[in-house]
């Protein structure tokens, strides 16, 4: 008898984004077929979010020449994670909910959202999926079920265990997706979230791999040609493998600081959850059998991939197939008599391109000038910006800018205004943008994974924050060993896979196979970290003083008691700009209420000042007006960093059918 390992080229890389969900709430999809047998579900979408009073961006709230503040959105090279939050922040994505962990996807976020979800629908139900809606409670009981597959799960669930005002004999689990988490971050990592997420059930084996293969390459798809994300699809290892499925299939990507993000998964579940909740079909020969189950799912954390993928320092830059506003035009003129004429230009040509199909928005505000509006729709990532003025509209004419290619250099002047040519040119330029976009993100990944052939060079790799791609054949246990050594996991085999002998870097086997075979040679390795960007928590805004604001002769230390800051919360503080003012002190200055070294720099005037916190420790601050200090308007807190540590989760289906895919649900959710 022969015995053989299998190899398999892995990529190695730093600090993959860990797979939270964002998404759910809504209806599922389900259909069933009569031959073959398949009964297939997928959740929809939910259909409106609340809104959160909105925040005008810095320098939005007056008239006039004002421009959006430089400097507003750290520099990604300085610190990529507060330039996330500040993208999302400044661009209007999303905002903080009520609850600490929770977010409110703001109506341009989520306008991302549901061109997402108008792709998918689409593709959804050509494969013959339908809408569904499940309970949104599901017993306790189903959890411990499979016990096996969920232990140390109950720490992230949410329980019902009053109703009425009783006490409820069996506790209930939140299915619409809760999971109780400490460390978050917008569109990756949220206490709640919203998804969609696809079940299947089929008679055999292979219609059940035939159908996970089938979803994870329709993710593929979309990332390439609607996110311009060139994502590496392929298989988990089993360490890495979904808890209770026979085997999981993964987009891979790469973001703008080298880290990974697992962006969709696909599971082929076997008969695992079907035999634990007896969940069967009559074959043709009157025979009951347990169905074999797939699951997949692709989530709102997909928003975020697209800020990291695609961002720059100037905010967002969105592919055209996914920007609520793919064209902007801002009308231009300086004499109030060029206003009509310039107005009606700029409206006719908004008619024009929206009954092309194409999503364009006039910006004919008056409250803050072309510059600002300039600023403002780049920092939104709007592909396209046209601008129209007096000359223009004599020749007949626009100029269109694209936002992926600054300066002059990504302007064309002296477009023609006719209709049909108009809107060819605008066509074509959108369809070179997302190309543009596509082969710049591929060739930065592709730049970041390096082929390695011994440890040693895999460790190396690892350590400058760039992906390894190497030959392994070596067991779980030297995986876990090598994630314990380096913090490198692997992401996924690749299926595009090399032809031909290869040596697996930790045990120098050699095996020789074909790509797409069951023996892959090449797997991609990257380290795993807890959180997404660490130590950045969606949390809490706190208004200093409440209601009575940042003043003299209150007792902050009152104010503070009981409050609980961390990093990622934020100090507000109201107050009148004529009479206070705000400076971040050290703890002498603070001490001795020394008004005389302050450092300007460290000052805050505007009365309305949110101050994010962004560090663990101390944080001293005082109104530098003379004698205010000493009349008691001084606050010291203490940030702390409040992690919980992340645990890998499993669960285990028509009745037993929807138990199943409910446990599923749970158990995806606390994967992704």
């Amino acid at each position: 008898m022969v015995s053989l390992r299998l190899t398999s080229l892995a990529i190695f890389t730093t600090h993959p984004y860990r797979p939270s969900l964002i998404l759910r709430s809504s209806p599922r999809l389900v259909r069933f077929h009569r031959n073959p047998f398949t009964l297939s579900s997928s959740k929809g979408f939910s259909t409106q979010t609340l809104q959160k009073d909105e925040r005008p961006i810095e320098g939005d709230d007056a008239k006039g020449s004002q421009q959006p503040k430089k400097g507003m959105i750290t520099p990604r090279s300085a610190d990529f994670s507060a330039w996330y939050l500040d993208v999302i922040r400044e661009a209007e994505l999303a905002d903080y909910g009520p609850v600490r962990g929770t977010m409110v996807i703001r109506p341009y976020g989520y306008a991302i959202w549901e061109a997402i979800q108008d792709y998918l629908n689409v593709k959804f139900k050509e494969t013959g999926h339908s809408n569904m809606y499940f309970p949104q409670f599901i017993p306790y009981s189903f959890i411990k079920k499979e016990a096996s597959h969920v232990e140390g799960f109950s720490p992230e669930l949410a329980l019902v265990t009053i109703g009425g005002g009783k006490e409820l004999e069996e506790e209930l689990v939140w299915a619409n997706v809760t999971r109780w988490e400490m460390r978050t971050k917008p569109f990756v990592r949220t206490l709640e979230f919203l998804w969609q997420e696809g079940h299947t059930a089929h008679a055999t084996a292979e219609e059940a791999e035939k159908e996970a293969l089938q979803m994870i390459d329709l993710y593929k798809k979309f990332a390439y040609e609607q996110a311009a994300i060139p994502v590496i699809a392929g298989r988990k290892s089993r360490v890495e493998t979904f808890a209770g499925a026979s085997r999981t299939y993964t987009i891979e990507a790469m973001m703008g600081d080298k880290k990974a993000l697992q962006a969709g998964t696909s599971h082929n579940l076997g008969q695992n959850f079907s035999k634990a909740f007896e969940t069967q079909f009559q074959d043709e020969s009157g025979q009951r059998r347990h169905v074999w189950q797939t699951s997949w799912a692709i989530s709102t954390r997909f928003i975020g991939a697209i800020i990291m993928n695609q961002g720059d320092d100037i905010g967002l830059m969105l592919p055209p197939r996914v920007a609520p506003i793919q064209v902007i035009i801002v009308p231009i003129w300086k004499k109030e008599e060029e206003k009509t004429t310039v107005s009606n230009a700029a409206a006719s040509l908004e008619e024009i391109l929206k009954s092309a199909g194409i999503r364009v928005k006039l910006d004919d505000s008056e409250q803050n000038t072309p510059g600002w509006k300039f600023n403002f729709w780049e920092m939104k990532g709007v592909p396209i910006r046209i601008e129209i003025g007096p000359r223009d509209v004599s020749s007949g004419t626009v100029v269109v800018c694209r936002r992926d290619i600054p300066g002059k250099q990504g302007k064309d002047f002296g477009v023609s205004m006719e209709r049909s040519k108009v809107e060819a040119h605008v066509r074509a330029k959108l369809d070179e943008i997302q190309a543009s976009l596509l082969e710049k993100a591929t060739s930065f990944r592709d730049s970041n994974i390096v082929d390695v052939s011994s440890y040693d060079e895999l460790k190396a790799v690892i350590s400058q924050g760039k992906w390894a791609r190497g030959p392994w054949s070596a067991s779980d246990e030297e995986e876990l060993r090598v994630k314990e050594e380096t913090g490198a996991t692997i992401r996924c085999y690749p299926f595009e896979q090399p032809m031909g002998r290869k040596t697996c870097f930790m045990t120098e086997e050699e095996i020789q196979t074909a790509p797409m075979a069951s023996k892959q040679l090449v797997a991609i390795f990257t380290v795993v970290v807890v959180t997404v960007l660490p130590s950045i928590t969606l949390a809490t805004e706190y208004t200093v003083g409440d209601d009575q604001g940042w003043m003299i002769n209150y007792n902050y230390s009152e104010w503070t008691a009981g409050k609980m800051f961390q990093v990622g919360d934020s100090l507000v503080f109201n107050y009148n700009k004529d009479s206070h003012n705000v400076f971040k002190v050290n703890g002498s200055q603070f001490q001795a209420c020394d008004v005389s070294s302050l450092n300007a720099t460290n000052s805050f005037t505007t009365g309305h000042d949110v101050i994010p916190l962004k560090t663990t420790g101390n944080k001293w601050y005082i109104c530098g007006k003379v004698g205010h200090c000493e009349l008691g308007q001084k606050l010291v807190i203490t940030v702390m960093d409040m992690t919980s540590a992340s645990t890998r989760t499993s669960a285990s289906g028509l009745a037993s059918f929807i138990a199943a895919t409910s446990i599923i649900a749970v158990m995806l959710a606390s994967m992704f």
